[in-house]
């Protein structure tokens, strides 16, 4: 269990969590110019949209430190040690928000909600085009959505949900959805070499 513990290299997933939270909380509510091709000009869009993205970067940083020649005879399934550590990242984001947001933070609980649709779909995403996909399809997608939202429907409409408030349950059931599937991608993950 330590030996999977130290591959997963779970402590600094634990403090890059704690970072992003802590950037979240302190900076999240910041505007950042970003130039947008909707509205010929530059969209202000708070950093809560952008900083989540670091707790994905880590998770898939840590699922891919898996040696899978040394997994491959495990007793133990692996894939549900990994889904197990996704899960308590979710729960630690989750409960972090929540906390930032008693205190005070305005968009904790967007970067929360982001940060949970952020890892979903880079497991869905790693899953199908492998690792690199897993860190760089959210980034992609997020970016997409920066350089095309604007207006007064971005709220309402469902692509853009990395930006919607905290309120919005359609983002939040896509953050949920994701998540799902996540999962389930990261659950039916082959064991190692043949």
């Amino acid at each position: 269990m330590t030996w999977w513990l130290r591959s997963r290299r779970g402590p600094l997933l634990a403090l890059l969590v704690l970072v992003e939270a802590a950037l979240v909380a302190a900076a999240g509510s910041a505007r950042i110019p970003v130039p947008s091709l909707a509205a010929a000009g530059t969209v202000p869009i708070v950093a809560a949209v952008f900083l989540p993205l670091l707790v994905n970067s880590g998770v898939q940083y840590s699922l891919e430190g898996r040696d899978r020649w040394m997994e491959l005879p495990a007793v133990r399934r692996v894939e549900l040690l990994d889904a197990a550590l996704v899960a308590c990242v979710v729960l630690l984001v989750v409960a972090l928000g929540w906390a930032a947001h008693a205190a005070g933070a305005e968009v904790a609980l967007e970067g929360a909600r982001n940060a949970v649709a952020y890892v979903g779909l880079g497991l869905v995403a790693a899953w199908i085009a492998g690792p690199r996909a897993g860190s760089t399809v959210p980034v992609a997608y997020v970016l997409l959505v920066a350089v095309f939202a604007s207006g007064s429907t971005v709220e309402t409409d469902a692509w853009s949900w990395p930006v919607h408030g905290a309120r919005s349950s359609v983002a939040a059931a896509i953050a949920l959805a994701l998540l799902a599937a996540g999962a389930a991608a990261l659950l039916s993950r082959p064991r190692g070499p043949r």
